[in-house]
C-alpha cells in the first residue's frame, strides 16, 4: 500500500511537471526557449518516468500528452508555414520510444511475476519436504505412546558418541511389578501408566542427558560426557524418588518401584549392542537381589 501511494505520487508530479514545460515553452517569445531542445529532453524523460513508475497509467497519460503536442504541431505545420517539420518526427520517436518502453516493462514485470511465483513454488515445496522429514524423523526416532525418544534414537547417539570415542553412561531402568496395572486394569490402563511415567522421567531430563523408551515398561537415560559415579548415584535417587511416588489409574492407587543398570563407555564394551547387553544384565542383578536398587556393571 505504501509503494503504491509513493507511485501515484512520482506520477502526478511527473504530470504536473510536463504540463509546466508545455506552459513556459508555448509562447514563442518564452525566455526560455533557449532552453527547448534541454527542456525536451527533461519532458520525455519525465514521460518514461511516468511509464516505469506506474506502467499502464503512465503509458496511457505519457502518450495523451505526446499525442496531444502531435496534434498541437501537425496543425501549426499545416497552418505556419515557418513550423518545422523535424518536431512532428520528435513527438513520432517520443510514442514509438514509450510503446517500446512499455510494453518491454509489461513483459519484464509479467518475468517477475512467474519468477516470484516459481520461487514461491520452490520454497513451498521445501518447507512441505522439510515437514514430511521432520514427521519421518519423529517417526523413526519418537516413541507413539509417550512422545519420548525411542530405542533406535539411543542407538544412534551411542554409535555416535563410540564412533567420536567420548565417553558416556546409559541409566537403564525397568519399572518393577508393572504386570499388576496390566493384570488389574488392562492393558489401556497400562499405557496411560507408561505416560504417566514417562512424563515423570523426562521431567528430570537436561542438556546432558536424554531420556528415552526402550520398549514396554524399561526406559534409558543417555548420559552425554563423562559423569562421577556420585553425580550418576544423585540421578538415580532422582529418578527413585519420583517413580516410587504412588500412581493412580482409574482410581486405582499403585506403589510401584524400578531397578536400574548402569553402563559406562568405553570400560562397559565397545559397541552399543554389548553396552546395552550389559545394561540389561546389570538391572537383571538387581530384580534377582530384592528390586529397587542399583547396579554398576562394572562392579557385577
Amino acid at each position: 500500500m505504501k509503494n503504491k501511494t509513493v507511485r501515484i505520487i512520482i506520477l502526478v508530479g511527473c504530470i504536473i511537471l510536463n504540463l509546466l514545460i508545455i506552459v513556459v515553452t508555448a509562447s514563442k517569445d518564452s525566455p526560455l526557449n533557449m532552453y527547448k531542445g534541454l527542456l525536451s529532453q527533461v519532458r520525455l524523460a519525465l514521460c518514461v518516468a511516468m511509464v516505469t513508475t506506474m506502467p499502464k497509467t503512465g503509458y496511457i497519460v505519457a502518450i495523451a500528452i505526446n499525442i496531444f503536442l502531435f496534434i498541437d504541431k501537425l496543425y501549426r505545420f499545416l497552418t505556419v508555414s515557418q513550423e518545422s517539420y523535424v518536431s512532428l518526427f520528435i513527438y513520432i520517436i517520443s510514442i514509438i520510444l514509450l510503446s517500446i518502453i512499455y510494453f518491454y516493462s509489461k513483459t519484464t514485470l509479467a518475468q517477475q511475476q512467474e519468477l516470484r511465483k516459481q520461487y514461491d513454488e520452490i520454497l513451498d515445496t521445501k518447507r512441505i519436504l522439510q515437514e514430511k522429514d521432520e514427521a519421518l524423523r519423529n517417526f523413526a526416532y519418537k516413541d507413539q505412546l509417550t512422545g519420548m525418544y525411542n530405542a533406535h534414537y539411543l542407538h544412534l547417539k551411542m554409535n555416535e558418541a563410540i564412533q567420536a570415542e567420548l565417553p558416556f553412561h546409559v541409566i537403564y531402568l525397568d519399572i518393577d511389578n508393572f504386570k499388576q496395572i496390566d493384570d488389574t486394569l488392562g492393558p489401556k490402563a497400562g499405557d496411560l501408566a507408561i505416560i504417566n511415567y514417562a512424563e515423570r522421567i523426562q521431567s528430570l531430563s537436561s542438556d546432558n542427558c536424554i531420556c528415552v523408551r526402550m520398549n514396554s515398561d524399561k526406559f534409558a537415560i543417555f548420559l552425554k560426557e563423562k559423569h562421577t559415579e556420585a553425580e550418576i548415584i544423585q540421578l538415580i535417587e532422582r529418578l527413585r524418588s519420583v517413580i516410587n511416588s504412588p500412581i493412580t489409574v482409574k482410581m486405582q492407587n499403585f506403589n510401584l518401584s524400578a531397578s536400574y543398570g548402569v553402563i559406562s563407555f568405553p570400560q562397559d564394551g565397545g559397541s552399543t549392542e554389548m553396552l546395552l547387553k550389559h545394561a540389561i544384565m546389570a538391572v537383571y542383578n538387581v530384580k534377582s537381589n530384592g528390586k529397587n536398587q542399583l547396579c554398576f556393571f562394572s562392579r557385577g
